[in-house]
C-alpha cells in the first residue's frame, strides 16, 4: 500500500488532508488496499528494497507519488484548502521559527481563521509576561470550544487518537496555561489544568506528569504527589525516586522506609545527590552515560527538586549523612537476632544449590519467612529455600519471595501500590505449624520471630566474577543500577 503525502487525501476517509488528519497519529490510520491491483496487496515491501536505511529513500519517493484516483470518487484538489487549513499550515511554519517571525506567522494564521487554536499558542509562546500568556492561552481554549462544540469533551472523556487536530492544540494550551499560572503563584489553578490533561491522556503522551509533580510539591500537596508517583511507576527519570524519598522523609522522618527510598534513588542515579548538596557531581566515566542521558537527567532533577529539598527541615543533612557514609551507614537499620544468615539470590546457580560461604551443597527446605510491609504490617510467607547447616545460611530466590508477598497481599486484600516491604527473619520451625490466623497473627509472629543474624550477597567481587582485573577496561560495571536493584539498602557485604 502506498503512503499518502502530506497534502494528499487522508486514507481514513475523513475527507481531510493527511497533514491535517492522521499525520503523526498512526493508530488512527486505516489500511486501504490498492483497488486497481490484480492480486491482494502485500503488507510488507520486498526484502530486496531495503538498504542500510531501511528503505527510507524508497519511502520518500512513494510519499509524493500516491494516486488516489477512484478513492471517494475523485482526486483530491489542492486548491480546495479551507481558510482553516491555510491557518494551520501557517501555524505549523511558526513553530519552526522564533521571535518576530513567529509572531507574524501567527497573525497571518489568525487572519485566515480566527478559530486557529495553534495560532494563539504561538503568540503565547512569545508573550512578554505570564499575564499575556494566560490571556492568549485562554483565547486558544475559547477558539477550540467554538470549533469542537461545548459538549465535545463530555462525549470524548479520554484520548483514542481519532480526535481532531484542535484537541492536540488544546492540550498544549492547557499545559502552557498551567506554566504561566505557576509563574504567578496560582498553583491550584495550574494543577487543575494539568490534571485535566492527564485525565484525557492518562498515558501522558506529552509528559505532563513532570510539570504536575513540580506543581504538587510547590503547593505542599504531598499525598497527591505520592499518588502521582505511584501512578507512573515505570517513569525513567531521577526525579521520581528522589521525590519519593523526600516525600517519605517529610511524612515519616528518618525511618526505615525513608532510608530505603533514598538508597533506591542513589541506586538509580547517585550523581543527583552531590548536586542537591550543592557540590561538584562525580564524573560518570561509564560508556553508557551518554546513551542513557544521565548528565541531563541529573541536572534536571537537581534543578526541579533542589528548592523543595532545601526548604524541608533536616532533609539536606539527612541526605548528606547517608550519602557520605555510603555502605558503612547501614541505613536499613533492621534489628538483627539469633536466626540464620539470609542469602537472597537472583538465581539458583549462585548461592542457592551450594552455600555462598562454604560451597557445600545445601538442603531444600520450606520455611515461614516473616515480612514487614510498610508501615508495620507483619505477614509470613511459606517459601521454598535452601539451608546450609554448616554455616546456618538460608538461601532464598528473590523472585520466590516477591511472588509470595504479592500472592499473600492479593489473598488478603492488601494494596502494595507504593508500599515497600522487608524480610525480617523466619518463624521458629519448632512452632511454625501452630501459627494462628486473623488478628492474633501479627503479635504471634513477632513473639516467635527468629531475626536474621546477618545478610550476605551471593555474588563475588567483580574481579572474581570476571576472573581478571583488566577485563572491564571500559568500566561497564560502573554503570548506575536501575531503581529497585538494592533490596536491602547498602547491605553490600557482611558486617
Amino acid at each position: 500500500m502506498s503512503k499518502p503525502g502530506r497534502n494528499d487525501l487522508c486514507l481514513c476517509g475523513s475527507g481531510k488532508k493527511y497533514k491535517h488528519c492522521c499525520l503523526g497519529k498512526e493508530p488512527r490510520l486505516l489500511a486501504t488496499p490498492d483497488l486497481t491491483a490484480d492480486e491482494p496487496p502485500s503488507l510488507f515491501p520486498p526484502l530486496g528494497s531495503f538498504r542500510d536505511d531501511f528503505g527510507a529513500d524508497d519511502l520518500a519517493d512513494d510519499l509524493g507519488a500516491l494516486d488516489l484516483t477512484g478513492l471517494e470518487g475523485e482526486e483530491w484538489d489542492a486548491s480546495a484548502d479551507t481558510p482553516m487549513d491555510r491557518a494551520y499550515d501557517l501555524a505549523e511554519e511558526g513553530w519552526e521559527v522564533t521571535g518576530a517571525e513567529r509572531i507574524e506567522l501567527a497573525k497571518r494564521a489568525l487572519a485566515e481563521s480566527a478559530d486557529c487554536v495553534d495560532a494563539y499558542n504561538l503568540l503565547a509562546s512569545e508573550a512578554a509576561t505570564p499575564d499575556e500568556a494566560i490571556a492568549l492561552h485562554e483565547q486558544a481554549l475559547a477558539a477550540a470550544d467554538r470549533v469542537l462544540g461545548p459538549d465535545w469533551w463530555k462525549l470524548n472523556p479520554t484520548r483514542d487518537w481519532t480526535e481532531p487536530l484542535e484537541v492536540e492544540c488544546v492540550l498544549e494550551a492547557r499545559t502552557g496555561l498551567a506554566r504561566a499560572l505557576m509563574e504567578l503563584g496560582r498553583t491550584d489553578e495550574a494543577i487543575a489544568h494539568l490534571r485535566a490533561v492527564l485525565t484525557f491522556d492518562p498515558e501522558d503522551y506529552g509528559a505532563v506528569r513532570y510539570q504536575l509533580l513540580d506543581s504538587l510539591l510547590e503547593a505542599g500537596r504531598d499525598d497527591d504527589a505520592m499518588e502521582l508517583i505511584n501512578a507512573y511507576p515505570g517513569t525513567v527519570s531521577s526525579r521520581w525516586p528522589y521525590a519519593r524519598a523526600l516525600l517519605k522523609y517529610q511524612r515519616e522522618g528518618d525511618t526505615l522506609w525513608a532510608r530505603r527510598a533514598l538508597v533506591d534513588a542513589f541506586a538509580f542515579n547517585a550523581a543527583v545527590a552531590p548536586n542537591l548538596l550543592d557540590a561538584v557531581p562525580p564524573a560518570d566515566a561509564s560508556p553508557l552515560a551518554d546513551l542513557l542521558g544521565r548528565d541531563g537527567d541529573t541536572i534536571d532533577t537537581a534543578r526541579h527538586l533542589g528548592p523543595v529539598w532545601q526548604r524541608t527541615p533536616g532533609a539536606i543533612d539527612w541526605l548528606h549523612a547517608i550519602f557520605a557514609a555510603g555502605p558503612e551507614a547501614r541505613p536499613d537499620a533492621v534489628p538483627r537476632g539469633d536466626g540464620p544468615v539470609l542469602c537472597r539470590t537472583l538465581s539458583d546457580a549462585v548461592g542457592y544449590i551450594r552455600c555462598p560461604r562454604c560451597e557445600r551443597k545445601t538442603k531444600p527446605r520450606k520455611r515461614d519467612i516473616v515480612v514487614m510491609i510498610e508501615p508495620d504490617e507483619f505477614v509470613a510467607i511459606r517459601s521454598a529455600c535452601h539451608h546450609c547447616e554448616n554455616c546456618d545460611t538460608l538461601s532464598i530466590l528473590s523472585r520466590d519471595l516477591q511472588k509470595g508477598v504479592e500472592s499473600l497481599a492479593r489473598s488478603r486484600g492488601i494494596d502494595l501500590t507504593g508500599r515497600d516491604y522487608v524480610s525480617l527473619g523466619i518463624v521458629d520451625p519448632g512452632v511454625a505449624e501452630a501459627r494462628p490466623t486473623g488478628t492474633a497473627e501479627q503479635a504471634w509472629l513477632n513473639e516467635h520471630l527468629l531475626r536474621w543474624s546477618d545478610e550476605i550477597s551471593p555474588l563475588p567481587e567483580p574481579e572474581q566474577l570476571l576472573g581478571a582485573d583488566d577485563l572491564d577496561e571500559e568500566n561497564l560495571l560502573d554503570a548506575p543500577d536501575d531503581a529497585g536493584v538494592i533490596d536491602v539498602p547498602f547491605a553490600l557485604r557482611p558486617r
